[in-house]
């Protein structure tokens, strides 16, 4: 069920994460349902559940070397590159092959070619995987299911993830032949102001 909770957790500790604007459906709730409208307490869930050192692995394994098993990793605590951050949707994109990152493709000199970017992937992800989360991401446009990008209505099939908090917004968006990230917010991560808000989440 997805309401207002309190997890308890080792040593005594506890986390209480909300949701934006602090609605909750208050019911049993699909996957799909929840990340179409970015339900924090089913994610934080779900990675108690799977257990907090599986996510950090899994970041290990895609680039992000420095995440520190927690409660809150599910809801995107931990700090990334908007590059970085990228490359790990481009990987579900790509159906589990990872490229690494890069700036420069090619360098002439003279009208010769001096260097060449040689684009190499790497397996990460299980294909049938990605294909399924891919599937599952188009659902933030879908509005019968309050997804965060409702309001946004594109000329083809994206799937998408928005990230909100009172200092910044992210999304991360793809098709088959493009991986976007955009990220708002101010560089001493002051919060948001009431205009900044409304420009970024209508």
């Amino acid at each position: 069920i997805s309401e207002k909770t309190t997890f308890y957790l080792d040593y005594n500790q506890s986390y209480t994460p909300s949701n934006y604007n602090n609605k909750y459906p208050n019911k049993e709730i699909t996957m799909i349902e929840a990340l179409a409208s970015s339900d924090n307490i089913y994610a934080v869930k779900m990675h108690l559940f799977l257990g907090e050192e599986t996510l950090t692995k899994r970041l290990a394994s895609l680039n992000i070397k420095n995440s520190e098993p927690n409660a809150s990793l599910a809801l995107g605590t931990q700090d990334i590159t908007p590059i970085d951050l990228c490359a790990i949707y481009n990987c579900i994109a790509s159906k589990g092959i990872y490229y690494e990152p890069y700036s420069i493709t090619k360098i002439t000199s003279n009208n010769k070619e001096i260097y060449k970017h040689i684009i190499e992937g790497e397996k990460k992800l299980d294909e049938s995987y990605c294909l399924v989360l891919s599937q599952l991401l188009t659902s933030t446009f879908h509005k019968d299911l309050n997804g965060t990008m409702a309001n946004y209505q594109v000329p083809s099939t994206f799937a998408a993830k928005t990230g909100t908090s009172d200092w910044d917004s992210w999304l991360v968006a793809y098709d088959p032949t493009l991986t976007l990230v955009m990220w708002s917010g101010y560089d001493d991560n002051r919060p948001l102001d009431y205009t900044s808000q409304t420009i970024n989440r209508q």
